[in-house]
């Protein structure tokens, strides 16, 4: 019985700490940046879409927020020719 009760504390504290954002979360320091811009794209057989940019600030911090239909394989590109590819889901990536 105690160890239920402890168990059922410890999934209440775990689910209460969740965040309600259900999207992915990206966001990391890039030293000497070549460009402000960053992109987030999405790479399919046939075709790379541009699914989210945001600006690399001066200590070279960058963040992106957003809600994905589905998983799938993805690149964070900047300044049009260096690029690191993930898989990615709604997930939060550091």
């Amino acid at each position: 019985m105690r160890y239920s009760l402890i168990l059922l504390m410890f999934a209440v504290a775990f689910t209460a700490c969740q965040s309600d954002f259900e999207g992915y979360e990206i966001s990391g320091k890039i030293a000497n940046a070549p460009s402000k811009t960053l992109k987030l794209q999405k790479v399919t057989l046939s075709k790379i879409t541009d699914i989210d940019t945001a600006t690399i600030k001066e200590d070279g911090s960058f963040a992106m927020k957003g809600i994905l239909d589905e998983k799938g394989l993805f690149r964070l590109l900047i300044d049009n020719r260096t690029y690191w590819t993930m898989v990615l889901g709604n997930d939060k990536v550091e």
